[in-house]
C-alpha cells in the first residue's frame, strides 16, 4: 500500500480485510479512495452500499 497507494485492487482488498476485523469505518475509507481513483469501480460501490 505504501508504494502503490493508487492501486484500486489493493485498496479493495484492504477494505475487505478491515471489514473482516470489524473496522467498517476504515474499510469505507479505503473504498472511498478506490472510487476517487476509478469512479466506475462497481465492486467497490457495491461494498460501500453493503457497509453503509
Amino acid at each position: 500500500m505504501e508504494h502503490n497507494s493508487k492501486n484500486t485492487m489493493l485498496l479493495l482488498n484492504s477494505a475487505k480485510c478491515y471489514e473482516q476485523i470489524g473496522d467498517k469505518d476504515k474499510a469505507l475509507e479505503q473504498l472511498e479512495k478506490a472510487v476517487e481513483i476509478f469512479p466506475d469501480f462497481e465492486e467497490a460501490h457495491e461494498m460501500i452500499r453493503k457497509l453503509s
